[in-house]
């Protein structure tokens, strides 16, 4: 799956929408495949790949929070489907 047949953002334990600084994706190597900015990520910008670039397990989503903590506050990251995913949803919880 694409990162453009995803969007993202970050939930509080209540369901309502924290204002994320933005959003990563990095390749094992360690550079940004694309990325983000704002709560919402409808929208990703290219960087050593596209909105188009197949995610594997050797790539990472990093969600930039600012200056919040989310550690033990039930905060979740969810990626909503796009298009023919338009009905799949998954959430992870932040650390």
């Amino acid at each position: 799956m694409p990162p453009g047949d995803f969007n993202a953002e970050v939930l509080s334990p209540t369901g309502s929408e924290f204002p994320a600084v933005g959003f990563v994706i990095t390749n094992a190597a360690g550079q940004v495949v694309v990325s983000a900015t704002g709560p919402f990520e409808s929208q990703w910008s290219a960087g050593v790949g596209n909105a188009r670039t197949l995610l594997t397990t050797l790539k990472t989503i990093s969600v930039d929070l600012g200056t919040m903590n989310p550690t033990g506050g039930g905060w979740v990251l969810m990626l909503s489907g796009t298009g023919s995913f338009a009905n799949g949803t998954e959430t992870h919880t932040l650390p």
